[in-house]
């Protein structure tokens, strides 16, 4: 009796827990996306090497960090958050001398963060236009009417392939993420 007792315990003691930790990850409380973090979840949520698992935000929302499960999984990935990302996006943030925490943003297709518009989550459309989704983001309180999304000729292959090319040398670790934003703006010819 009393071994069941403590098994019995012992459970609702590991699911208390668990509860107490997912509910923690969630960002909540008003925050704007930075330009780099747009691009970035506008990137989660087109990704061509898989579906976005877990856009993770910092407090400030000027940094970020996102995992994706790849093609070949056919989304059939289990959706435990890395904790490594988390303290990724944290310890990226701090190098810019931004403190605080880093928390999901949005999970698969869901914006979870909590603010003053969003009090349960808001539902990404799969097919979805960049325009869209910043009035969408505007019209919930995570933009600002000054955000300005980065466009360019996306029929330009030679753009293409040398953005690609650059995102292979900064993914391979060549390059720096400000040497890498600094010649994606030189090929976009925005110095």
């Amino acid at each position: 009796m009393i071994k069941k007792y403590f098994i019995f315990i012992t459970i609702i003691f590991i699911t208390l827990i668990n509860i107490t930790k997912s509910h923690a990850k969630k960002g909540s409380g008003e925050v704007i996306l930075s330009n780099e973090s747009l691009t970035g979840l506008i990137n989660y949520l087109n990704s061509s090497k898989g579906s976005g698992t877990y856009f993770i935000l910092h407090e400030s929302g000027k940094e970020f960090q996102w995992s994706y499960c790849p093609r070949q999984y056919s989304g059939q990935c289990v959706q435990e958050l890395n904790r490594k990302l988390l303290t990724s996006c944290k310890e990226r943030a701090e190098k810019q001398n931004l403190f605080g925490n880093c928390y999901i943003f949005a999970k698969k297709r869901k914006i979870v963060w909590k603010n003053s518009s969003n009090k349960k989550f808001i539902k990404i459309p799969k097919k979805i236009s960049d325009e869209d989704l910043k009035a969408l983001l505007l019209k919930n309180n995570f933009l600002t009417e000054d955000i300005n999304i980065p466009t360019f000729d996306t029929n330009n292959l030679d753009l293409i392939e040398k953005i690609k090319g650059l995102q292979k040398l900064y993914e391979a670790g060549a390059l720096t993420k400000a040497d890498f934003e600094n010649a994606k703006k030189s090929v976009l010819g925005k110095n």
